[in-house]
C-alpha cells in the first residue's frame, strides 16, 4: 500500500521537549520527522490519542527556537527500539515557524 501525504515530511534528528497544553512539566523527546502539519517523535512514555500538548524544538541549521501546540494522533512501540513513537498534528503553529519548517524540509531534500 502506498501512502500519500498532503505535505512532505523530512527525517530529523533533534532534541525537543513536550509539555501539557499549559506549558508545564516538560519532558525531553527526540524528533524523528517533521512536516508543516505534524511531527513524529520518540518519547520514553506514551501519550493518549487526542491529548493536546506543547512542543518546543529547534531545527538543525537554524538558530530560532520554535513552539507549537499539537494534538497526539497515535502512540505506539512500533518503529523505535525502546519507549514510544508518537505522531501528532499541529493545531497552532505560527507562520514564521511554518516557514522555517518548510525551509528545513527543502534543504534536506
Amino acid at each position: 500500500m502506498h501512502e500519500k501525504r498532503a505535505y512532505v515530511r523530512a527525517l530529523i534528528q533533534a532534541n525537543a521537549a513536550v509539555a501539557d497544553a499549559l506549558g508545564e512539566r516538560w519532558d525531553e523527546v527526540s524528533l524523528l520527522d517533521i512536516s508543516q502539519v505534524g511531527v513524529a517523535f520518540h518519547a520514553e512514555h506514551g501519550y493518549d490519542s487526542g491529548q493536546t500538548r506543547m512542543l518546543r524544538f529547534e531545527l538543525p541549521g537554524l538558530a530560532e527556537h520554535n513552539e507549537a501546540l499539537m494534538q497526539v494522533v497515535h502512540s505506539g512501540r512500533a518503529g523505535v527500539p525502546s519507549g514510544y513513537r508518537i505522531g501528532a498534528r499541529f493545531i497552532a503553529l505560527d507562520e514564521d515557524t511554518r516557514a522555517r519548517i518548510a525551509k528545513f524540509i527543502v534543504h534536506t531534500m
